[in-house]
């Protein structure tokens, strides 16, 4: 074969390798896999939690006769709900119709109840991811009290009742529980209650039975040294594509903008509040959905940042609190530092409000005992309150003891913090400090 023909073969074949290997550059795909624009900047701030955790009692009391035994201490809280979670309950009805005012106050203060009681009202639904309902189709219903009659009955069952104590709107389910629970409750709680639990007293609010301790109950109060969290890393959680995000400084601190969003951080009080102006809140809600994915919506970006409990819902506002607690009492401020807000819309978030910051480190020097007023004390300031038109005690729904959080002189180098115990009365909703008496006495020197 002559030296040319072998030339142009393999130039032939040159060229025809080139268009092949250009043919499949052009037409060539990989396969990558999908990326949601939501997964590329997950982010967990913090902590997941599950509702068992964020769903709890604030406090109970046992009634044996006329003597009433109550607590507000978180590890027997756990403790009774430890036993609780591991009842079956069955045979849920509503009875509603068939219980009276008088005999609503003795199903709920009747001898040898439990009384376990919820800041605010809870889904049945949201519920059943603590307690074991046998029955799976449950009501739409909530309470704010659970009741267990541990009498010894000489029945296979006891009944534990499901209460909305509310006046004007009171609804009772009745379940039952196999006696066989009873004696571990018996073992576990109610046999330590008269060594370990404090003494009240009842009293009539709103025509609603309130407990009230007998001596001064004794408290403690702190200064913590505080840990803040990244703002940055809430953008990164908060909006749905953080690249698109500009930032800007306010008068407050910093201000996170899109296209559609913005997120406020006020850099003094380290909080900070997301708004999605596109999703109005829409009437009303359905209670579980509402508390449903107000978890998951934090959860989702581990936002759980210290221990804070459910503590409020409107249903007419697409609206729901959690609360900071502390030694199992809720804290309390002026200034939104205490709570996690979300107010919903449609099918989103439409406004989220929170702090930005956890309890680090309680300060030794600073922890020291408190007692803060007896039962019949409290009732003394609440009479000389209503006198000087400070208050109107008719209208009380609740009363507690929690933590007043105030920041320190030294807040802004230090970030210190300082809490203090202190009555609350719940009125309309909403819970307000109890003034002292020396606040009350210049209150009425005001008005000679």
């Amino acid at each position: 074969m002559k030296y040319e023909t072998v030339k142009s073969i393999i130039l032939i074949m040159l060229v025809a390798v080139s268009i092949f290997l250009t043919w499949n550059i052009w037409t060539y795909q990989p396969k990558y896999d999908t990326m949601d624009s939501a997964d590329a900047y997950d982010i967990s701030i913090s902590e997941k939690k599950e509702t068992k955790s964020l769903i709890k009692p604030f406090k109970f009391f046992y009634h044996e006769g006329d003597k009433v035994w109550g607590t507000t201490n978180e590890i027997e809280i756990n403790t009774l709900l430890d036993e609780m979670m591991k009842w079956n309950i069955s045979e849920l009805n509503n009875i509603t119709n068939s219980v009276s005012d008088k005999a609503l106050d003795e199903m709920v203060h009747g001898d040898r109840r439990l009384e376990i009681i919820f800041p605010d009202i809870v889904p049945f639904q949201e519920y059943s991811n603590v307690l074991n309902f046998e029955d799976k189709s449950l009501p739409s219903n909530s309470f704010d009290r659970i009741i267990v009659d541990t009498t010894d009955n000489n029945d296979d069952t006891n009944i534990v009742y499901f209460v909305k104590y509310r006046e004007n709107e009171s609804s009772v389910f009745e379940g039952r529980i196999n006696s066989n629970y009873l004696p571990l409750l018996e073992k576990e709680v109610i046999r330590e209650i008269p060594y370990n639990y404090a003494s009240y007293f009842t009293s009539k609010f709103n025509k609603k039975t309130l407990h009230l301790p007998v001596e001064r109950p004794e408290k403690i109060s702190y200064q913590y040294y505080t840990k803040e969290f990244s703002t940055e890393d809430f953008k990164l959680a908060l909006f749905s594509d953080p690249t698109s995000v500009k930032k800007d400084y306010s008068s407050t601190g910093e201000e996170f903008t899109d296209w559609t969003s913005i997120m406020r951080v006020d850099t003094e009080n380290n909080t900070l509040e997301y708004v999605n102006p596109a999703e109005e809140p829409t009437g009303s809600s359905n209670l579980n959905q509402l508390v449903e994915r107000s978890i998951e919506y934090v959860n989702d970006h581990g936002g759980w940042t210290d221990n804070y409990q459910f503590f409020s819902a409107s249903t007419s506002e697409n609206k729901i609190d959690y609360r900071l607690f502390l030694q199992g009492l809720p804290v309390f401020d002026d200034r939104d530092m205490s709570v996690i807000t979300q107010v919903w819309g449609r099918d989103s978030i439409n406004r989220y409000e929170r702090p930005y910051f956890s309890l680090k480190l309680s300060i030794p020097s600073y922890i020291k005992k408190v007692k803060v007023p007896s039962g019949s004390e409290l009732l003394t300031i609440l009479e000389r309150a209503e006198n000087a038109e400070m208050l109107e005690r008719q209208y009380i729904e609740d009363v507690a003891i929690g933590y007043k959080l105030k920041k320190e002189p030294n807040w802004s180098q230090l970030k210190i913090i300082a809490l203090e115990p202190s009555w609350y009365y719940k009125l309309s909703g909403s819970w307000i400090r109890l003034p002292s008496m020396e606040e009350i006495k210049e209150v009425e020197n005001g008005l000679e």
